[in-house]
């Protein structure tokens, strides 16, 4: 299988990203509007960290903002697509392969991570990018 991937970053749009905790069954559109009203704040620790609190259907979320700017880095939202195409071969056969293309519905440079009533744990896959980011920096150097 071959990869494609088409970026247009003038014409993609650039949202706020979240993760949350949980997984809703459902992948059509929804006028979320009108089921669901945000409560985002804002809480400042005794030690100055500021995190993000919200509500999702009554449970409680605290969000850790991770800032890929800063490592000069983005994140894409992407859909994937796959068709079929001819390849030619050197012998004047062909073969049908598989073709995979990625294409950005949005992008974003923070990124929230929100769990149940604390903060993700340090050893979130998603919590880790600071870490991963770093270790890349130092292997590229």
């Amino acid at each position: 299988m071959s990869n494609k991937i088409q970026l247009n970053d003038d014409a993609t749009p650039v949202i706020n990203a979240s993760l949350l905790p949980m997984h809703i069954q459902y992948t059509g559109p929804a006028k979320t509007q009108d089921y669901f009203t945000p409560s985002k704040m804002k809480e400042t620790h005794n030690d100055g960290t500021e995190i993000d609190i919200a509500y999702f259907r009554g449970c409680k979320l605290v969000g850790k903002t991770i800032d890929l700017k800063a490592n000069d880095v983005g994140g894409y939202i992407v859909n994937r697509s796959e068709h079929l195409g001819r390849v030619g071969n050197e012998d004047g056969s062909e073969d049908i392969k598989s073709f995979a293309t990625f294409t950005p519905t949005a992008k974003f440079d923070k990124l929230v991570l929100y769990g149940h009533d604390t903060t993700v744990e340090s050893n979130n896959q998603w919590g880790l990018i600071p870490e991963f980011l770093e270790v890349s920096k130092i292997i590229h150097e």
